[in-house]
């Protein structure tokens, strides 16, 4: 399933116009809440509520030709604040599930 949904500001909710880019979106969210990857959206409280995953994190816990690494991904950027060039920086990447390799030391 591919639902469209709204990255909201967490302060200002998408009250603020759209070509000011606080909010991202519409974006592709796929899967359902059956699947390894959920979403869902429904309307609670007279608000817009989805529920997905805030991160991934895959743990690689041993490869032989490798260290041991964590695959990251984050929605959005690394940083809350809308000015900084990392706001949104990683949105692509989670939305097509690529995953930053993080080593691990052994």
């Amino acid at each position: 399933d591919t639902l469209t949904l709204t990255q909201c500001h967490m302060v200002f909710g998408c009250k603020l116009p759209a070509w000011l880019g606080f909010d991202r979106g519409p974006l592709p969210f796929h899967g359902c809440p059956g699947a390894l990857v959920q979403a869902n959206a429904v309307r609670h409280g007279g608000r817009n509520v989805t529920f997905g995953q805030s991160a991934r994190l895959i743990a690689e816990l041993r490869r032989d030709d490798a260290a041991p690494a964590l695959l990251t991904s984050l929605p959005g950027g690394r940083s809350g604040r809308f000015l900084s060039r990392h706001y949104a920086d990683e949105n692509a990447d989670w939305l097509a599930h690529r995953y930053k390799r993080i080593e691990l030391l052994q």
